[in-house]
């Protein structure tokens, strides 16, 4: 693993900066670390207005032995590409930095545009350069128009981190934390969490709202192998689940999923059905959360209404533990669907291993055609009764009201409710039966939301219909959308995830971008503003997996 510098601002930040101060030395002093062969930095550059710049811009990066003055001992130009602000690169990958002697020596960072001055005050290595305005970091004087000029285009901020460092911005009258930053230093596989966190949800140990992306504080130590973030209710009693690379499972946030036996809200991980090896997690939309173990055995819990955690009972009881589903069904995967508003809709749809044309299954409430089976409000407490023929299913994605699923053969179907066209077959009739979504493409992968839906085709491409009031389809419009449209920027993609009203997606450098309702920081740009296309993610965290939740995102670094 390459070697990164903890960086931090002994002036801001008084409560960490003393054991930052430690593991900066260790590296300095330690004859058993290697000297670093790379500093990764990432920022975001405003213009003195404070809009963010999109293009190029060259910037020179010096290190030197001394505060101010002197002559730099390594010298590195790099051209860095601004999107919506932000940039990122890598020092040392044109110019090595292990040259340099690191044993008890202390260098500090100087940052200059092309063509124009030093940024504010040198920060030393071993402290993080937290935000800069142009005339230092401690004062609110606006830049000079000379200033301007010589950037070309303005850059009124400059917003940049490093690893384990808690980030800084400048906003004009005093400093704010805001996030941190790039997962190489954390370890592999860790769980990072934004936005709504009104019972706890983010497993942060507290109900405060992360605008930022931040790394989890109360899971066990280990690698992340799920995570699940949903929840019921429009910005409330949201959940999320997370299973670790040693099986085990662990939830947090609204009592009715967490799972543990208990009837309290949590604002840390609580463990689940101890000595079952969990293989699957989800949390539904609904009261209901299921998982799915290493013996194919599917567990649900939750509230019982219409069957809907799928133990045969139709009560309006909750069941706070792990109940096994009847049937003695194989199962490949199990998702709770459903919504609670005024009226709780709870159902389930899940795929069994077995092959052939009647390996889907759906059950609970009928409301709308949610059970696939042909029959209008036929409600079924069991899975056998809920079976859905003619078809041999990869995966079927239960949402608030509609479900689509993949077949075998690549195929995207969809059925339930159709009010704003999130079946996808050009109108806005609701469907009983699974319906094939127009446009005649294969897909790999496909999530359903509240009324919306998305899907990626086998090429990459991420398409986007029904409800977009909140811009959550992404083609940079509000309009409701009867047909798919593609995700607007061009981009291919990994894999797509929709929550209650946004969505987010990886793309093929295993980044996160986001984009619909961010009233609750849940597109994680640090802003509450609405974004109609796809927006990055604050940071430089590199996922293998994102989920989206109630107005909350989590995701696993890579």
């Amino acid at each position: 693993m390459k070697r990164k510098i903890l960086l931090y601002n002994p002036s801001h930040l008084s409560g960490i900066s003393m054991r930052l101060i430690s593991l900066c030395a260790l590296l300095g002093a330690s004859s058993a670390l290697a000297a670093p062969t790379e500093l990764p930095h990432s920022g975001r550059m405003l213009s003195a207005a404070g809009d963010p710049l999109t293009g190029d811009i060259t910037l020179e990066f010096r290190l030197y032995t001394q505060a101010s003055g002197g002559t730099a001992v390594w010298t590195e130009s790099d051209t860095v590409r601004m999107e919506d602000g932000y940039y990122s690169t890598l020092l040392g990958d044109s110019s090595t930095l292990t040259a340099l002697d690191w044993t008890g020596s202390s260098f500090w960072l100087g940052i200059t545009p092309a063509g124009g001055a030093e940024f504010g005050a040198r920060s030393p290595i071993g402290a993080v350069p937290l935000a800069m305005n142009l005339s230092g970091p401690t004062t609110a004087t606006v830049v000079t128009t000379a200033e301007r000029d010589a950037l070309a285009p303005a850059l009124g901020q400059l917003i940049y981190n490093s690893t384990l460092s808690t980030v800084q911005v400048y906003d004009g009258s005093d400093w704010q934390g805001i996030g941190s930053n790039d997962n190489e230093g954390l370890g592999e596989a860790k769980a990072i969490v934004w936005g709504y966190n009104s019972v706890g949800a983010l497993g942060m140990g507290d109900t405060t709202i992360r605008q930022f992306p931040a790394v989890n504080t109360t899971l066990p130590p280990g690698d992340v192998r799920k995570m699940s973030a949903a929840g019921y209710s429009h910005q409330t009693n949201g959940a999320v689940c997370a299973l670790l690379e040693n099986q085990e499972l662990y939830c947090t946030g609204y009592e009715a999923h967490i799972g543990d036996g208990s009837s309290s809200n949590s604002t840390s991980y609580r463990q689940v059905g101890p000595g079952l090896d969990w293989r699957d997690v989800h949390v539904g939309m609904g009261l209901v959360t299921c998982g799915v173990t290493d013996d194919n055995d599917a567990y649900c819990w939750g509230y019982r209404i219409y069957g809907g955690i799928g133990d045969g009972v139709n009560s309006s009881t909750y069941n706070r533990a792990p109940s096994r589903v009847i049937g003695n069904i194989s199962w490949k995967m199990l998702r709770p669907g459903g919504r609670y508003n005024n009226l709780h809709r709870a159902y389930l749809c899940g795929v069994s291993n077995t092959t052939g044309s009647a390996n889907g299954y759906c059950w609970g409430l009928d409301s709308y055609g949610e059970l696939g089976n042909g029959a209008a409000a036929e409600n079924y407490t069991t899975p056998a009764a809920g079976l859905i023929p003619n078809h041999e299913w990869e995966e079927i994605v239960p949402g608030g009201y509609h479900v689509c699923g993949i077949t075998v053969a690549q195929d995207l179907y969809c059925w339930g409710y159709n009010g704003y066209g999130q079946i996808g077959n050009g109108n806005t009739s609701n469907q009983q039966s699974p319906t094939l979504v127009q446009g005649g493409h294969k897909w790999i992968d496909v999530d359903v939301g509240y009324n919306e839906t998305c899907g990626l085709r086998t090429d990459g491409v991420a398409m986007c219909w029904g409800y977009n009031g909140y811009g959550q389809l992404g083609d940079g419009t509000t309009s409701n959308r009867v047909n798919p449209v593609e995700v607007v920027g061009g981009k291919t993609w990994k894999s797509i995830t929709v929550g209650d009203y946004h969505t987010c997606a990886l793309d093929q450098e295993d980044r996160a971008f986001c984009w619909g309702y961010n009233g609750t920081y849940a597109i994680g740009d640090g802003t509450a503003t609405q974004r109609n296309a796809p927006t990055p993610v604050y940071g430089e965290y590199r996922y293998q997996a994102i989920d989206a939740g109630l107005q909350s995102t989590v995701g696993i670094t890579r």
